[in-house]
């Protein structure tokens, strides 16, 4: 006896499961529209931030070194060996006493830089990500 109302309970469940799957996945049969109302503050905060981003010249991000020494031709030639494969991808040698530093690409966030991160990690040494106060809008895409 509690075999059967065992499966029957069973049952019933699984039954009333299916009939909600039905609904929940069922597509809609008209095209709506959704209207977004911004409120003051919003609108006030994203004006500030515009401002802001056009006195700056420049965002914070994230850039990737792939050389951090003090051997000026070193760092050329690591240089030149990362734009002889990513062209595209900006790359700037810079000297910060007593050392150079070569850093490679433009992020907005340090999920972005990752990919190259893993990417560049099997063909140079020392590949680490750095956050830059100042530096070119990254390209959108």
């Amino acid at each position: 006896m509690k075999y059967l109302l065992s499966l029957l309970a069973i049952g019933l469940f699984c039954t009333s499961a299916l009939a909600q799957q039905d609904q929940v996945l069922a597509p809609a049969d008209t095209a709506g529209t959704i209207n977004i109302e911004l409120g003051d503050n919003i609108k006030r905060i994203t004006n500030y931030q515009v401002k802001l981003n056009k006195l700056r010249n420049g965002t914070e991000g994230y850039r990737i070194e792939i050389y951090f020494g003090s051997d000026r031709t070193e760092a050329q030639d690591v240089m030149k060996r990362f734009k002889k494969e990513r062209d595209s991808i900006a790359c700037d040698l810079s000297f910060q006493n007593p050392y150079l530093r070569v850093q490679v690409g433009n992020f907005r966030s340090r999920v972005e830089a990752q990919k190259l991160y893993y990417e560049l990690k099997k063909e140079f040494k020392t590949v680490i990500i750095v956050h830059v106060p100042k530096m070119d809008y990254p390209p959108l895409d």
